[in-house]
């Protein structure tokens, strides 16, 4: 191996490892709708995201809030 190829490997596998991180994948937010004594679930799907902003979508998805008097929340969480 020359020099000019040892010293190309250690460059590509870090432009390799810096490609991987900021890829986007398919991410389902799973969200929980809850009211006094009962709760439904629900998935939606969030699309291509990196993880950072997928998590950030999710999360803008919670609310609490009251209802005809009725105190409901909503949590999600994501999932890959």
């Amino acid at each position: 191996m020359t020099n000019d190829m040892k010293k190309l490997i250690p460059v590509a596998a870090f432009a390799l490892l810096a490609l991987s991180a900021s890829c986007k994948r398919h991410y389902t937010c799973e969200c929980r709708r809850s009211v006094p004594g009962s709760f439904s679930d629900a998935r939606v799907d969030l699309g291509k995201y990196k993880k950072k902003d997928a998590e950030a979508e999710c999360k803008s998805r919670d609310y609490s809030a009251t209802e005809n008097g009725v105190p409901v929340t909503r949590t999600c969480r994501l999932i890959e």
